[in-house]
């Protein structure tokens, strides 16, 4: 037997940090999954506060945050 398929609601917020820096806040419904920081030395995908990811673009950034999202939930 197949699975329905649900709609799951995926939000991406922006906001500046206290340094100053651009930090874009993934959420999948109302659960935060990370972070995608934009430093001077490049892009910093933080899933949970427990592991990082240097990216090059937020849509690399994303992809990375998901899959462990969904290798971990």
């Amino acid at each position: 037997m197949s699975k329905k398929k649900q709609n799951i609601d995926v939000n991406l917020d922006e906001k500046k940090n206290s340094k100053g820096e651009v930090v874009q806040t993934l959420k999948i419904g109302s659960e935060l999954i990370g972070e995608i920081t934009t430093k001077e030395s490049g892009m910093v995908a933080d899933y949970r506060h427990k592991k990082t990811f240097p990216v090059k673009t937020v849509d690399e950034g994303i992809q990375m945050l998901i899959s462990e999202y969904n290798l971990h939930h």
